[in-house]
């Protein structure tokens, strides 16, 4: 505790004399501060699709899509500018499953160097991620505490070009 009482000290006074005009500092010396430090080292978001970097991104909730054929608008992000769309549907064999569909960003089973990373909710959770069409990718979730049943769940998705 003693230790840190000066710390807190020492910080109280040198943000004093940042701001205290009567030591040099106030508001046209704060600005100069930080527009020749921080400004600087602050990079921009990213501005185009480049291999490294997130390409794609959906946060998804299991329970609270509508299953019917049409995708509806999810959060997410798509560095492509386009639009990022869900829809919860159910296979023939009565396998439920979601489509993400990322617009623009150019998904094809063709393309080996994309790759998806899902992440349920639950722990005990499983993804597999297929292609499914152009830009969309469709996800199974199987509870792995359930015999693999396959079930509906909040899950996020992130896509990457390696």
């Amino acid at each position: 505790m003693r230790r840190s009482v000066p710390l807190i000290l020492i910080g109280m006074v040198l943000g004093a004399s940042l701001l205290s005009p009567a030591w040099g500092g106030g508001a046209p010396a704060t600005k100069q501060f930080v527009k020749r430090h921080v400004k600087k080292q602050v990079k921009p978001l990213q501005r185009k699709c480049k291999r490294g970097a997130v390409l794609a991104y959906a946060s998804v909730r299991g329970d609270g899509q509508p299953q019917d054929a049409n995708f509806h608008p999810t959060p997410g992000f798509n560095c492509a500018g386009g639009t990022v769309e869900v829809r919860d549907g159910v296979g023939p064999a009565g396998a439920e499953y979601f489509d993400v569909r990322f617009t623009k960003l150019g998904l094809t089973a063709a393309n080996p160097d994309l790759v998806a990373i899902v992440t349920a909710k639950h722990g005990r959770l499983a993804a597999t991620v297929v292609p499914a069409g152009e830009d969309t990718i469709r996800v199974f979730l199987a509870d792995t505490q359930a015999n693999g049943d396959l079930v509906d769940a909040d899950f996020s998705i992130a896509v990457f070009k390696a």
